[in-house]
């Protein structure tokens, strides 16, 4: 369990480094663009499986298998 706490910290904060330095590189825009704009937030772990595995995550307190080429595999779905 400790070992999962330490993964999800190390992509928290990644994820937190990726998204403050974008802000500097990015217009934010006006209110009026931003009533127009999808925001997508989803947890790797728990979107999608990599080779397309639909087996359901039933027990939540452990890893489901969820991976970044289940996301990517799924970016149809997400555009959709």
């Amino acid at each position: 369990m400790k070992s999962w706490v330490g993964v999800w910290l190390i992509v928290t904060l990644l994820l937190l480094l990726a998204s403050s330095t974008s802000l500097f590189f990015a217009s934010a825009g006006t209110p009026d663009e931003w009533r127009t704009r999808t925001i997508y937030q989803l947890l790797t772990d728990r979107f999608a499986q990599t080779q397309g595995n639909t087996q359901p995550c039933n027990n939540l307190q452990q890893y489901c298998g969820g991976t970044f080429k289940g996301i990517i595999n799924d970016l149809p779905y997400i555009k959709g």
